[in-house]
């Protein structure tokens, strides 16, 4: 099992029903590459491995790199999974049926998935941030309650990326909505707005995750990407 990051440059696409299972389909059959995200006790592992079965109601992989410890895949057990394929990738959660049983048995059950969400190549660079800023992150949904504050990496007029303990991006899945308020700039200028999770990633550091966020597109977004690119423009 490795802890090498990964970065996936983002805006999720949600599929469902027929074209999610259509996506599933072609990757069974192209015997396609996947990466699994591991929640542990107070990090999130990885590991990769290769599509290689399943039917109407299961995946079947096989890991092809470092094997886990037995005990890191249990049954029950919620995973983060991208797949890689034409089109692609795409990325969703599922939950273990059965894991590998020994290091030489390297076969991984999981429930086939009824929602994927498309993974889709940025439409603007992102900028690294010359001075630290850091992003208020806050759920819309008041029942949840969450809030997290995370170390700004890179912008664009599309989106960011922060750095979060892991036990804080636990509770964000790709799709999710978020309420995010962040100062950039020179004189520094004030951002609320509302944001998509696309990515979910390891850190490189111990314990953290690198979180992707692409702005929702409608109207009072517009005006703001216009600004942000205008100082992104006069910093660069």
């Amino acid at each position: 099992m490795t802890r090498t990051p990964t970065r996936d440059s983002a805006d999720g696409q949600a599929l469902h029903g027929q074209s999610s299972r259509r996506v599933v389909n072609q990757a069974i059959q192209a015997q396609a590459p996947v990466r699994l995200l591991i929640p542990l006790h107070d990090e999130v592992a990885s590991a990769t491995g290769i599509l290689v079965g399943g039917d109407t109601a299961t995946l079947i992989l096989k890991l092809d790199g470092p094997a886990p410890a037995p005990d890191a895949i249990v049954p029950d057990q919620s995973l983060h999974v991208r797949l890689n394929i034409a089109g692609g990738p795409y990325v969703f959660e599922t939950r273990v049926i059965s894991g590998p049983t020994s290091r030489r048995n390297r076969q991984i059950v999981l429930q086939r998935p009824g929602r994927l969400s498309q993974i889709e190549r940025r439409r603007s660079a992102r900028r690294l941030l010359r001075e630290p800023a850091e992003v208020e992150l806050r759920t819309i949904d008041p029942v949840d309650g969450w809030e997290g504050t995370g170390a700004m990496l890179n912008v664009s007029p599309e989106g960011l990326a922060c750095r979060l303990p892991d036990h804080e991006s636990r509770r964000l899945t790709i799709g999710r909505r978020v309420r995010a308020a962040f100062r950039i700039g020179d004189p520094p200028q004030d951002f609320q707005t509302v944001c998509r999770i696309t990515n979910l990633t390891l850190g490189g550091t111990a314990g953290t995750a690198i979180v992707g966020m692409g702005f929702v597109d409608d109207e009072r977004e517009a005006i703001l990407k216009t600004r942000l690119r205008a100082i992104l423009e006069s910093v660069a």
